[in-house]
């Protein structure tokens, strides 16, 4: 997905992050930081393509998970 966001294939990097996003959720153990980053790959990709709404979305969903991860107090 990041590549295809790279050359501006918007809609392309959308689907390679949501289907990304599937595998890593139905995997075990879970790996919170990949699935944020997924998270934040489509909050991109629908902001390039000014659906914003969808964006706010999914970059809160990324946050929220790497805030669980590193509490922002915590980073330096």
């Amino acid at each position: 997905g990041s590549i295809q966001f790279e050359r501006q294939e918007f809609e392309s990097s959308l689907a390679c992050h949501t289907r990304a996003l599937r595998l890593r959720e139905s995997m075990k153990p879970v790996n919170s930081s990949a699935i944020a980053t997924n998270l934040a790959g489509i909050a991109n990709a629908y902001c390039a393509t000014h659906e914003f709404e969808a964006a706010l979305k999914y970059a809160e969903r990324a946050l929220t998970i790497r805030e669980s991860i590193v509490p922002l107090d915590e980073v330096s």
